[in-house]
């Protein structure tokens, strides 16, 4: 059975007028995967193998700046707090990256 590694990063675009970063800043717009071209079945499926690794506390998908989808674990919702475990590394390293620059 072959190992499935699943890395989710969120990235943020940065208005290049304005020096800020274009996100939302307390509720996310919502759009069904249909309206941005994504079949459905497709971010289902994606969901489902998230899960099979039973360390998995949540996924969301994000695409253009809207919310597309996100599932919890059993007992987590979108206030639910979590280890981000290897993940901050990344966020760190941006962060060192956009302090540089």
């Amino acid at each position: 059975m072959k190992k499935l590694i699943l890395l989710f990063i969120m990235c943020v675009s940065v208005n290049v007028f304005a020096d800020e970063p274009v996100f939302p800043v307390d509720i996310w717009q919502q759009k069904t995967p249909i309206e941005v071209n994504i079949d459905p079945l497709k971010v289902e499926r994606l969901f489902d193998l998230s899960f099979l690794d039973p360390s998995t506390q949540s996924v969301v998908l994000i695409k253009d700046g809207f919310l597309i989808g996100e599932r919890y674990a059993e007992g987590a919702d979108a206030l639910s707090y979590g280890t981000s475990w290897s993940m901050a590394k990344s966020f760190y390293a941006a962060l060192i990256g956009i302090s540089i620059d």
